[in-house]
């Protein structure tokens, strides 16, 4: 009998723990956009002349994207001791750009979603958001030198 009630004890206490981390857990897209959030705030305070913070922000997501993207491509080169022509090089880089500028044009371009996930975010906690905005910017370190990195181990040799 006291078996049957330390487990339901612990069983209790896991739906617990796992119904807070569903609170927590984030889609991919809410992801995505709190990352927008981040560098759309950054460029709102720094207060651009040229352009609008979003528009700055939309750039600075597909410069993420092509740090995410290509670093793979290198990779792949470097294992596979491929050494690619300047035409497959080429198209390379332009179904890259093709492909960053459809997610671009569904995220941002199409409608105004992202001011409601901006009106999300704003809603949070200060220290929840300054968590996130340290995580974010050290994902945008770690993919920034993982490009360089793969950039550097991708150079041919003479």
């Amino acid at each position: 009998m006291e078996s049957l009630s330390t487990s339901f004890i612990l069983l209790n206490f896991d739906s617990k723990i796992f119904s807070k981390i569903k609170q927590r857990k984030m889609s991919f897209i809410e992801m995505y956009y709190y990352i927008f959030y981040k560098y759309y705030k950054l460029c709102k305070a720094l207060k651009p002349k040229l352009w609008t913070p979003d528009m700055i922000a939309v750039l600075l997501m597909m410069n993420l994207i092509i740090f995410l993207i290509l670093p793979i491509q290198f990779y792949l080169d470097i294992f596979s001791n491929a050494q690619t022509t300047s035409s497959l090089s080429l198209f390379r880089v332009a179904a890259v750009a093709i492909f960053i500028l459809l997610i671009q044009w569904l995220a941002f371009w199409r409608n105004d979603n992202w001011k409601l996930y901006i009106d999300k975010f704003d809603q949070w906690p200060s220290d929840k958001n300054e968590r996130g905005g340290l995580i974010v910017a050290g994902l945008t370190i770690l993919l920034f030198a993982n490009f360089i990195v793969s950039l550097i181990l991708d150079i041919p040799d003479k």
